[in-house]
């Protein structure tokens, strides 16, 4: 057993993004500003799109892609019940109405046939989440997006670096949504961004973030900026800093090799979890490109003769950090009161939840580390098998 705790997460920042920010405090411009601009330049570059709108955080990207959207009170909005509760809070805060599908069984991404049947005269968007870095069925949501004259809003939060059939997670849809919060592939320490193909959306998104300010609101804390700018509507205080920006370029420039290091810890950790019959793994389809966010698991309690509580408590003992994604949304008390008790309404996603326990995955993990993780999952089992 490892002598020392393995955390869930550690964010990896280079001597670079060090020194940026000690540039950008020395510059005395610390907020939107010509370093954010060049994020949102390299991320047009690496994503392929025409616009990238940097933001304070992947649940503001929401909020505001769906008010530039003109989503408002009465509008449905499709989206899955195993996510963060920020998915929804951004729907809730459009007074919409959040519409749940359950979960596909083998990659748990919202299921597209469901969401299918869960469309009404009043959907307006439909809001896929790539769970885990894992791309959704994209052609059958644009399909029935295109047929239903919906709005498809990516929340990517974990997906930056995906591939679907070749495509970058954030190139195919309306728009969608990045974060850049400290368990992310890459961080600012908070931050997020929105990226679309439509130039109109961007420039409301953008407009948005920054009270809702046009002509010089993009410009507003440079040596450009005017006193004589406009508000439109009533907008935000959502826009990134190039504090945060300054770390992001340094990061992106390094997103491709800190794939791949996530590429090989799930790579061992699928060979190694493979003959263990209590341990049960989403499915990686071979037409994607998995980003690797997380790195969740199954339990099979029918096996054992604990609880997933006791089996997470029992990888801490053996100092490995685990956490659950997601309580599913209709699980919490807020949205219970809200929605009614919905218990059962979405089988595959509380099936999921009961069992579900996410492993660390990031780049400062080593070797030794990952082979500690598997084995204490398998000295667990082998403890405590039925």
């Amino acid at each position: 057993m490892r002598h020392d705790l393995l955390p869930y997460h550690l964010p990896t920042i280079g001597a670079e993004e060090k020194q940026e920010v000690a540039n950008v405090l020395d510059s005395g411009r610390l907020t939107t500003g010509p370093l954010t601009k060049r994020f949102e330049e390299l991320m047009c570059g690496y994503l392929e799109v025409r616009n990238t709108v940097g933001v304070s955080s992947c649940t503001a990207a929401l909020q505001l892609t769906l008010a530039a959207l003109g989503i408002g009170e009465g509008d449905e909005v499709i989206t899955t019940p195993l996510t963060f509760c920020a998915t929804v809070n951004a729907i809730l805060h459009q007074k919409a109405v959040p519409i749940l599908a359950d979960v596909a069984s083998d990659t748990w991404d919202l299921d597209a046939e469901k969401v299918e049947t869960a469309v009404t005269p009043a959907t307006r968007a439909i809001i896929p989440v790539h769970f885990a870095g894992h791309p959704c069925e994209m052609d059958q949501l644009l399909d029935t997006a295109e047929r239903k004259g919906l709005s498809i809003v990516e929340d990517a939060a974990q997906a930056l670096g995906a591939l679907y059939k070749g495509a970058p997670v954030g190139k195919m849809s309306d728009a969608a949504c990045l974060s850049f919060c400290m368990l992310k592939s890459i961080t600012t320490g908070e931050g997020g961004m929105v990226t679309s193909n439509d130039d109109e959306l961007a420039d409301r998104v953008r407009s948005l973030s920054q009270h809702g300010m046009v002509e010089n609101a993009a410009i507003r804390y440079s040596s450009e900026a005017s006193w004589n700018y406009q508000v439109t509507a009533p907008g935000f205080k959502h826009n990134m800093t190039d504090l945060q920006a300054a770390i992001g370029i340094h990061q992106l420039n390094r997103l491709e090799d800190l794939l791949a290091i996530r590429s090989n810890i799930a790579r061992r950790y699928r060979e190694g979890f493979q003959k263990m019959e209590a341990v049960d793994l989403p499915e990686v389809k071979s037409y994607v490109r998995h980003s690797w966010q997380l790195f969740p698991v199954l339990i099979n309690l029918d096996m054992l003769t604990i609880d997933r509580s006791r089996f997470i408590e029992e990888l801490y003992q053996r100092n490995i950090e685990t956490t659950v994604n997601y309580i599913p949304i209709h699980f919490h008390r807020y949205f219970r009161d809200l929605f009614g008790d919905q218990d059962g309404r979405y089988p595959i996603s509380e099936w999921i939840f009961h069992r579900e326990i996410t492993l660390p995955i990031y780049p400062r993990m080593t070797d030794r580390d990952v082979d500690d993780v598997i084995e204490a999952v398998d000295d667990v089992i082998r403890r405590f098998r039925r």
